[in-house]
This record gives C-alpha cells, structure tokens and sequence, in this order.
C-alpha cells in the first residue's frame, strides 16, 4: 500500500471512529484473521444486539485492514445510517 493510500485509510477510520457514539451502543471493532501472510481483519460498526449473539445484520461497513475504497464505502454507508437515525428522531 502507497503512502497515500494508507493515510487516506487512517483518515477514513478515525471518521469513522467519530461517528459510532453518535449510535448509542454500538462500537467499533474487527474479527479477527491473521495469517502468517499479513493482517486480514475484517472491520465493522457493530450496532447494539443486547440479549443474543450478534449477526450480519448488526454490522455496518465492513471493510479489511488497508482498504481505502472499502473504508470510505463504509463511512458513508455509516453517515447515511446516522443522519437517518437523527432525522427519525428529531
């Protein structure tokens, strides 16, 4: 990845990581697979699921580690998600 691309990335996740309080319980995390070829993980928004185990459908914007296309396709898809949430319940 190319300076540029990386710094986009880091960009684009601290973003998002401004967004998810404006989501009251969700948080900001990754599942995990590493393999001995590089980081894989796969990042998400996890909205709140209390009572069970989370699923798919709990997650916004899923993205692997370094790419800038997929964070910032996540990031808007996060924006849109919020900005419908506060619009409902202005």
């Amino acid at each position: 990845m190319t300076e540029e691309l990386e710094a986009r990335f880091v960009r684009t996740v601290t973003a998002i990581k401004v967004l998810v309080p404006r989501i009251p319980g969700a948080t900001f995390g990754y599942i995990v697979t590493l393999e001995r070829s590089g980081d894989f993980r796969v990042w998400s928004v996890f909205l709140p699921h209390p009572g069970r185990v989370g699923t798919r459908e709990d997650r916004i914007g899923s993205f692997a580690t370094g790419d800038a296309a997929g964070a910032r396709a996540a990031l808007l898809e996060l924006a849109a998600f919020v900005r419908g949430m506060e619009y409902a319940v202005a």
